[in-house]
């Protein structure tokens, strides 16, 4: 399997930033610098200045100590400085603090699994599934799935990529996932097919063409193969040499 891709969902919408916090948000102006605070920090974090982003962060817990977004936004920003005490303190306390805590569960889950706790990560993507608001349920499945394919545990990272594919079927990183895991179990003619979904939902990208490679080769189809492989030295870079 290559590189482990766990799916994030950040938070930096206005409606999100109203309408997580446990009590009421601060009103009025009040509420307006707590809004450009958060945004600002989500907007720093994004772009990797991450000193300055927890400067944000903390501006916004100056006018709101309750704001779960605030202490999300730091836990990410530590995850991403190596802090990891730090990040699952912040963590934990976005999810105390939210009222409703799914997407808070999914990048808690999402920052377990990267320190390899594969079942704390696992119960923390349910958490968000079992969210009633949490609106975005093809994340945690997916994540969910790319989580147990660590242990492994195909059999059930494949039934969590098909909920998320119901849940969703244009989440086109269930479609991806699920194409990787049946070339990783031989199954070649389906990971065709699932990637072919996932290339009518997103245009193709470095990793879904060095997978569509895979599958090509593996398939004996040597001439697309061959395109493939050119298409990614142009574009990439890359060679490629793979079975």
């Amino acid at each position: 399997m290559s590189g482990v891709r766990v799916w994030v969902m950040m938070i930096v919408t206005a409606m999100v930033i109203v309408g997580c916090s446990a009590k009421a948000p601060p009103r009025g102006n009040e509420a307006d610098a707590l809004h450009h605070s958060l945004r600002l920090g989500y907007g720093y974090l994004e772009n990797g200045q991450y000193s300055v982003a927890l400067e944000k962060f903390e501006r916004a817990l100056e006018l709101d100590r309750q704001s779960s977004e605030a202490y999300l936004g730091m836990a990410e920003t530590y995850a991403r400085l190596a802090q990891y005490e730090k990040a699952d303190v912040n963590y934990r306390r976005a999810i105390a603090l939210a009222k409703s805590a799914g997407a808070a569960h999914n990048n808690y889950g999402a920052f377990l699994c990267a320190q390899g706790k594969l079942r704390a990560a696992e119960s923390e993507f349910l958490a968000a599934i079992a969210d009633p608001a949490y609106s975005t349920p093809a994340f945690a499945y997916t994540n969910a799935a790319v989580c147990l394919r660590k242990l492994p545990d195909l059999s059930k990272a494949r039934a969590y990529l098909d909920q998320a594919t119901r849940a969703d079927p244009r989440f086109a990183p269930a479609w991806f996932e699920l194409s990787s895991l049946a070339m990783e179990q031989g199954r070649t003619a389906m990971a065709r097919d699932h990637l072919e979904r996932y290339h009518q939902l997103v245009a193709p990208n470095r990793e879904s063409l060095k997978l569509a490679y895979r599958i090509e080769s593996a398939l004996g189809n040597t001439e697309i193969a061959g395109r493939l492989a050119a298409r990614l030295k142009k574009d990439y870079g890359d060679d490629v040499f793979l079975p």
